[in-house]
């Protein structure tokens, strides 16, 4: 997806970390994700320079969940070095794009960060949400309106066919 702000094209990203902290794979994605830390990837890049590095030259249009201040970001990037290898999740927006940023440690002592764009997906759980509100509103019961989505490892959305009863629910002509 690519922010229209930005121009940036990103789906997703991924790096390995061994138990040194020293960056040993990763893929295109994650230039996609972070263009700035293209200055410092590289086998052996350190963990501290990779935050250090995203942190202090963010993308444009780039926010955390919670706004950082000066004076907090070295206190920021010092916590997330000292969590390496630490299963957590974070948050951050571009734009009007949703990243999630998930860090694995692995059995070796090392950490997998992935990180992909989510905004769909909290496009269609907000829509699910409001569509739930309405059948609530309206004396009906969810469970009645069959509908069943499915995203493929590819990052595609399909959708089974409309039941008579989803297609009534939404105001649209039997098929």
């Amino acid at each position: 997806m690519s922010d229209q702000k930005t121009g940036i094209e990103f789906q997703q990203s991924f790096a390995l970390f061994d138990a040194d902290r020293r960056l040993v794979e990763w893929d295109s994605g994650l230039l996609a994700e972070l263009p700035a830390t293209a200055q410092v990837i590289g086998r052996g890049t350190s963990y501290a320079d990779f935050v250090r590095t995203a942190y202090t030259k963010p993308v444009e249009g780039a926010t955390l969940a919670r706004p950082v201040h000066a004076d907090e970001l070295e206190e920021l990037i010092g916590d997330r070095v000292r969590s390496f290898g630490r299963d957590q999740s974070m948050e951050y927006h571009i734009g009007s794009r949703i990243i999630l940023v998930q860090q694995t440690g692995t059995a070796s002592g090392g950490m997998i960060r992935t990180a992909r764009d989510v905004t769909a997906e909290r496009e269609i759980a907000a829509n699910l949400q409001a569509a739930e509100q309405k059948v609530e509103r309206e004396g009906g019961e969810p469970a009645t309106i069959p509908f069943e989505m499915r995203r493929s490892a590819d990052g595609q959305f399909s959708y089974n066919k409309m039941t008579p009863e989803t297609r009534r629910f939404f105001g649209l002509s039997p098929a």
